[in-house]
């Protein structure tokens, strides 16, 4: 299997305007001045769709994106319905959430280069409401950083309702401030959200189950280092809450910058603390972080896992990962990853929920349906290694695990081909 097996993470999701104009196009042949013309005429008239449908649009509940994703043109419109709901009553608080949390879809879609209009949100929520937890939560996520004020205020005002996705902005405030552990009424909050996140059922079986498979594949004590809320809460209410594999160490990757949370994982692993260092630029700040990854790994001689969503900050290191299964290993030397990989499929994980019925209704995360899907992308590869060491039966066996996991999931019909043709190529 190797280094180069294909991965995904949560943040390949399908947003942006579909250009379905340029398509149409490609297939006429046009010439000169008329082609000219008609591609001017195609653009406009797409424009001109692009603004209808934004417009109109009723306002919807909108859900994080690692809930339920959709495209940069549905966001837009949303933008434009919950404004005027926005516009008709400046105190509707619901109103004001869900015109923050589309204008934040639409931002996370153009990968930044698109505001959706948060500054101009923020500055109209912050005369209308601004000593509430909506606007506090709002504008702390827009701000992010430690020793956030609106971060603080608002955990001050927490809603009863703990669906709420201000809980999951709260968690990553208190993780990357260091203040998981020990005694203090912050540590306390940060695994009673956990608890009752759990007990209302925050998050479908299968992150969850995805997960646990994750760590199950993992030597003890490990570190699993990650990038993506559903790859890290779930480790995290696996461990809180539910109380299993807490020897393993979940470090996010990004908040490695972050003084606050690089101390308190030096102290957790009983290591030096890692000096810090001014970075101006991204490919400085991403050196700044891997070298902090390296670090980690050699003070603390822990095995070393990362998760398949976190290729960005293991560039450095990339030659020196093995895929072991559901995670890449860090080796220094080289070694029989494919073996390892058969001893976790064989022994370690469980997969019954990929080839059993549904025994009750969920809610399917499609934002998270990639987690899933890295069953076939990363296991898929042993399919052709069990056949091509003779074992056949071991090889059929663990196709049809693959192909149930696909079949069985809650994708669209063309994503469901999409994979299915994937592993037919190692079969």
């Amino acid at each position: 299997m190797g280094v180069a097996c294909l991965v995904f993470s949560l943040n390949e999701m399908p947003c942006g305007v579909y250009f379905l104009m340029t398509r149409v196009a490609s297939t006429n042949i046009i010439h000169g001045r008329n082609r000219k013309n008609m591609r001017r005429t195609l653009i406009v008239s797409w424009a001109v769709v692009v603004a209808l449908c934004a417009s109109a649009q009723k306002p919807q509940e909108i859900k994080g994106i690692v809930e339920e994703a959709h495209d940069s043109l549905w966001y837009a419109g949303q933008v434009k319905a919950w404004q005027r709901e926005v516009d008709a009553d400046e105190q509707d608080e619901k109103a004001w959430r869900n015109l923050f949390e589309a204008a934040w879809g639409l931002n996370s879609c153009s990968r930044g280069k698109n505001d959706g209009g948060i500054p101009r949100i923020l500055e109209r929520m912050e005369r209308a409401i601004p000593e509430t937890y909506t606007y506090n939560i709002c504008a702390y996520r827009a701000s992010q950083g430690p020793d956030n004020k609106f971060a603080e205020k608002a955990m001050t005002l927490l809603p009863d309702d703990i669906s709420d996705r201000g809980y999951d902005a709260v968690l990553g405030y208190l993780w990357m401030m260091g203040e998981t552990d020990g005694t203090g009424w912050k540590a306390g909050l940060f695994n009673d959200i956990l608890r009752r996140q759990y007990e209302h059922g925050k998050y479908p079986s299968f992150i969850l189950r995805f997960g646990y498979n994750q760590l199950q594949g993992m030597a003890e004590g490990g570190l699993f280092f990650g990038n993506g809320d559903a790859e890290l809460f779930d480790k995290l209410m696996l461990q809180r809450a539910m109380r299993v594999h807490t020897d393993k160490v979940v470090v996010v990757i990004p908040f490695l910058s972050i003084r606050s949370y690089r101390d308190a994982l030096c102290r957790q692993l009983g290591i030096p603390p890692f000096p810090g260092r001014e970075v101006r630029t991204e490919e400085e700040f991403k050196a700044a972080v891997q070298e902090m990854v390296k670090y980690v790994i050699r003070e603390s001689g822990r095995p070393a896992y990362f998760s398949p969503g976190s290729q960005w900050a293991v560039q450095g290191i990339a030659r020196k990962l093995y895929n072991e299964g559901l995670v890449y290993r860090y080796s220094e030397e080289p070694y029989d990853n494919v073996s390892a990989a058969q001893r976790h499929v064989e022994r370690d994980y469980h997969f019954d929920y990929l080839t059993e019925p549904a025994f009750r209704v969920e809610t399917w995360w499609s934002g998270s349906e990639m987690l899933l899907l890295n069953y076939t992308v990363m296991l898929g590869p042993l399919v052709q290694s069990y056949r091509e060491s003779g074992n056949q039966e071991r090889a059929d066996w663990l196709y049809r695990i693959l192909k149930a996991s696909v079949e069985n999931g809650g994708f669209s019909a063309a994503k469901k081909k999409e994979y299915l043709d994937y592993l037919e190529k190692w079969r």
